[in-house]
């Protein structure tokens, strides 16, 4: 059960990556990494305003599942806790970083759709 808790850890970094470099714009469009959906795709500024928003939540909830996992690996490999626990951590550190994945992706293409709307409208954009 170790070995599951250190994919959980490192799916959790990947990420926390993938997070700081959307934040920061440095995540250009692209096949493999990023909220990858017809409206992302369809203009850059779809993908860079979704990602500026999805950043901070891929970030956090990314720390939060590594953290999770990570604090539980020294034992599973060591044999202190049980096969059912660590498979309970492994689940629940899992489900943080999907969620988090999954709110990311909502709240950034939300914001993106909702300033594409007010740049079609004439809106003010502020």
């Amino acid at each position: 059960m170790g070995f599951a808790l250190l994919a959980v850890v490192l799916a959790g970094s990947a990420v926390v990556a993938v997070g700081f470099m959307a934040f920061l714009g440095r995540l250009a469009p692209n096949s493999w990494a990023g909220v990858r959906t017809g409206f992302t795709r369809k203009s850059p500024e779809n993908w860079y305003n979704t990602h500026r928003v999805a950043g901070p939540v891929f970030i956090f909830g990314g720390i939060m599942a590594t953290a999770v996992a990570l604090a539980f690996v020294p034992f599973a490999f060591a044999g202190k806790i049980g096969d059912t626990a660590a498979l309970l951590v492994t689940c629940l550190s899992a489900g943080l970083l999907l969620g988090a994945v999954a709110a990311g992706w909502f709240a950034g293409t939300s914001y993106a759709a909702a300033a594409a709307t007010r740049e079609s409208s004439g809106g003010s954009g502020a």
